[in-house]
């Protein structure tokens, strides 16, 4: 058995979030002893640990990396975000992307044999303009490579862990203020999401990334990005979204927002978390279990 804490967006550097981050480390130490003893516990952060990558939000983001490292006795799994490679989270070109593919070694997997689950890491930011991500065909031919290499891959669960999402948010947990729900039909809401949202945000090889993944048998997906925490089935791979972990503003609805993913006798256990009023307390807002 053995349980990770899934964060994301946590855009340190950003107006607010130092006087948030003490909330979420009370939330993160309240969600540990809620877990039974003894238990081994990891966290995974799907990207934009920093607002704009620059020294001093790159070392608030390390010293919160430590901190995770210190609760669990090991690094949190990371991959980066748009945020994390350019300045605001909006490129202009690739010569960020390039960088950032370089030095995060991507792809890269994690494998726990005691619950026989592989991580698979992808940088989602190879190309793309504004907040836009890409996965790449390279990426995911040395992604390939590196599974080809797993003896008895057959025995294991795949998990992919990305920053951009490939699937849209549902409509009920849409990212647009009240005011826009009230005012607009159902139809502008669903045009608006994809001009204005959508394709100024998406994964361009979203299409071609999941054909990819269900090829390789991966079962499901973490993500972030959106800064909405939800769930969905998306060509029969489960999707795992969470929302910002530092109550970064997207929907009618902030929140600190975590997932708690428990693995136990063959079942992953998604638990997902929220606390919309601060110190009022996460609610579990959401929870499925998947045999694996």
């Amino acid at each position: 058995m053995r349980t990770y804490i899934h964060l994301s967006d946590t855009h340190f550097g950003s107006k607010g979030v130092d006087g948030v981050v003490p909330r979420l480390k009370e939330l993160i130490k309240a969600q540990l002893a809620a877990i039974e003893p003894g238990l081994k516990v990891g966290f995974i952060v799907t990207g934009d640990g920093v607002d704009s990558p620059t020294p001093s939000n790159g070392a608030q983001f390390l010293e919160f990396s430590d901190y995770l490292t210190g609760k669990s006795g090991r690094e949190p799994l990371v991959v980066l975000g748009n945020h994390d490679v350019n300045y605001r989270g909006l490129a202009l070109g690739d010569s960020n992307q390039a960088l950032a593919n370089y030095v995060g070694r991507y792809p890269r997997l994690k494998r726990v044999d005691d619950v026989g689950v592989i991580f698979i890491l992808f940088n989602s930011n190879v190309d793309g303009i504004f907040a836009q991500g890409k996965i790449g065909r390279q990426q995911m031919e040395a992604a390939a490579a590196l599974l080809a290499k797993v003896k008895n891959l057959n025995n294991y669960t795949l998990i992919a862990v990305l920053h951009h999402h490939v699937a849209p948010v549902p409509q009920t947990r849409a990212p647009l203020p009240s005011f826009w729900k009230k005012l607009a039909p159902q139809w502008l809401l669903s045009f608006l999401i994809t001009v204005f949202v959508e394709r100024t945000m998406r994964l361009t090889d979203a299409k071609a990334f999941v054909s990819f993944l269900k090829e390789h048998q991966v079962r499901f997906i973490l993500h972030g990005h959106k800064h909405i925490p939800f769930m969905t089935e998306h060509e029969g791979i489960q999707v795992i979204a969470c929302g910002s972990s530092t109550r970064r503003e997207t929907s009618d609805r902030p929140c600190i927002s975590y997932n708690v993913l428990t693995f136990n006798e063959g079942t992953l256990t998604c638990d997902q978390y929220a606390e919309y009023t601060p110190g009022a307390g996460a609610e579990r807002i959401e929870s499925a279990s998947f045999k694996l």
